[in-house]
């Protein structure tokens, strides 16, 4: 009975040993692309001194005589654009008296003029046209100022924060 436990055990384990193996593969792939960036090119928004007169006032800044800035990345790919309006507050922080900078932003594609421009609203993707193998979209932000009658004299200042993303 040994020997044929023995000759059982053996045949049983020389099959586990010779069991093909059997395999599955999977395709491994990415895709690297240029990383985005946004730069200032020329401008400001400064609405410069403006002098109160009892009345309400709508304060204006063309885009064209704003900020331009220049979003590079991937050619081809779409870069969307984020913004908000910003609020001014005057030198002595008093908060009640704030100004709210609402923004105008433009593109020109890769037109470094302000020509043909196309308005960005915010969340909205801008197509990055290639450029020498370079993604290029050129950005141009105005915007509007309602200063009320009453509106306390000082300096105002605020930040304006502009984004890109994939």
């Amino acid at each position: 009975m040994k020997f044929y436990t023995g000759i059982l055990i053996f045949f049983l384990s020389s099959l586990v040993i010779c069991q093909p193996s059997v395999n599955s593969s999977a395709t491994i792939k990415v895709k690297l692309i240029k990383s985005l960036k946004i730069e200032k090119v020329k401008g400001n928004l400064n609405f410069g001194e403006v002098i109160l007169n009892g009345a309400g006032q709508n304060l204006l800044k063309n885009p064209a005589d704003g900020i331009e800035f220049l979003i590079l990345g991937h050619p081809e790919k779409e870069a969307v654009v984020s913004y908000q309006p910003a609020l001014l507050y005057p030198d002595n922080q008093n908060t009640a008296n704030t100004l709210l900078f609402l923004p105008a932003v433009f593109e020109t594609g890769n037109n470094i003029n302000f020509t043909t421009p196309q308005n960005v609203k915010n969340g909205t993707a801008v197509h990055l046209e290639n450029d020498d193998g370079t993604g290029v979209t050129f950005i141009w932000v105005g915007g509007k100022i309602n200063v009320k009658a009453n509106q306390p004299e000082g300096d105002y200042k605020g930040i304006f924060t502009i984004s890109v993303a994939y």
